[in-house]
């Protein structure tokens, strides 16, 4: 896959680069067949983490990639 930047929140990684390396990234690992899932990530899907463990595990799981969804949570992963 290509290399990332990520900014830890609860827990679940959250991918924070551009969309054009976000698109390439999927690219790349279906091209590979690696398997994963994709969530998009925005404030209230956080809240909703932070309150079930049982969530936040499968957004945090190894295999997930988490994308930035929402105004709000992308401005922060830009500062």
């Amino acid at each position: 896959m290509t290399p990332q930047t990520s900014v830890e929140i609860i827990g679940i990684e959250i991918l924070a680069t551009s969309t054009p390396l976000m698109a390439r990234t999927l690219l790349d690992a279906a091209r590979s067949r690696v398997a994963m899932s994709v969530h998009l990530v925005n404030a209230y899907t956080l809240a909703l983490a932070d309150k079930s463990q049982h969530y936040n595990s499968i957004l945090a799981a190894s295999s997930s990639v988490c994308l930035p969804d929402g105004r709000p949570l992308s401005v922060y992963l830009r500062s």
